[in-house]
């Protein structure tokens, strides 16, 4: 019997795309719920002659590669400008990491410089190990919660699962601050009870004949970063998202510092937001909020998006 929690993961950032970074359990283990993996890409290429009876001749395998998710919570490292837990598997879903000594550490997406990171998952009993892995992400922030980051890498399955047992591992002793006191900004001061991210990370998986599993180097072709809020509605004169909406009004959108421990803080932003769709009416407790879609975009380049961590 094997059970779904006596498991650990660990991911390393790669040297080069696809060898082995060999990650460990007392070095490179992260803290995360809800831990998946799957075969991705399947091919079982059919056979279909015409013969002189009805009947399937058996499809033949020809290729995978396998996908594993899982959720952390967005925690800093308890050091000002040393990289959080989280900051690997960030780096392999297309951001860039900037370390700013004795100050901060942030992410902003980027457009080049990709890197790509092995992953390990001990499942009680067995190893399971990628390479070469790509991935998406989503942050999901809601009131009297802690804020979750949701991952999901691609890669190439290395070698067969091995009969091996769970290693101990090592984690970040930092605990995570809950979603309360948070001074919540739109272009202004609003009352929100959540606030969700999508970076909209677009994962290719390119075919390739030479390659063993049918696939070659994954990488990361596109980036469309989008959000939702639900603020507590106000009279017309106070706020009309639906003006906004068809103005295409455009606005800061923070979350200022969440927490107060310096090297456990974080600050997500983005400077440019506006109204994707139109606002639908919606209730919180009785009372009247706004379902608000948004679309974020660049203002210089690749700096549509911000995590800060001081």
């Amino acid at each position: 019997m094997k059970l779904t929690k006596r498991s650990v993961i660990a991911l390393k950032i790669e040297a080069t795309q696809g060898t082995d970074a060999t990650p460990t359990a007392a070095e490179n283990a992260k803290l995360v719920e809800d831990l998946k993996w799957s075969p991705a890409n399947e091919r079982m290429a059919a056979r279909n002659p015409v013969r002189a009876t009805f009947g399937e001749l058996k499809k033949i395998y020809a290729g995978h590669l396998l996908e594993v998710s899982f959720t952390m919570e967005i925690k800093g490292s308890g050091v000002v400008g040393t990289a959080p837990e989280m900051g690997d598997a960030l780096k392999a879903c297309g951001f860039q990491e900037t370390i700013t000594a004795d100050t901060s550490v942030e992410y902003l997406p980027a457009t080049t410089g990709q890197k790509s990171c092995t992953i390990y998952v001990w499942e009680d009993g067995d190893v399971i190990k990628l390479t070469g892995c790509m991935g998406k992400v989503t942050f999901d922030l809601s009131t009297g919660s802690i804020g979750k980051a949701s991952f999901t890498f691609t890669g190439h399955q290395s070698g067969n699962i091995s009969a091996i047992d769970v290693p101990a591992a090592s984690y970040s002793s930092i605990v995570p601050v809950p979603l309360i006191g948070v001074a919540f900004s739109l272009g202004g001061a609003l009352d929100v009870s959540k606030l969700t991210v999508d970076m909209g990370i677009t994962v290719a998986t390119p075919d390739s004949m030479s390659s063993t599993d049918g696939y070659g180097d994954i990488y990361i072709s596109d980036r469309n970063v989008t959000g939702s809020i639900d603020p507590l509605a106000k009279t017309a004169d106070q706020k009309d998202y639906l003006i906004d909406w068809k103005n295409g009004a455009e606005s800061v959108l923070t979350t200022g510092g969440i927490g107060d421990q310096a090297g456990n803080i974080y600050t997500i932003s983005m400077p440019k937001v506006y109204n994707v769709s139109a606002p639908k009416a919606a209730d919180r407790n009785g009372q009247v909020t706004r379902d608000i879609s948004l679309a974020a975009l660049p203002t210089a380049g690749d700096d549509e998006f911000s995590l800060l961590f001081t």
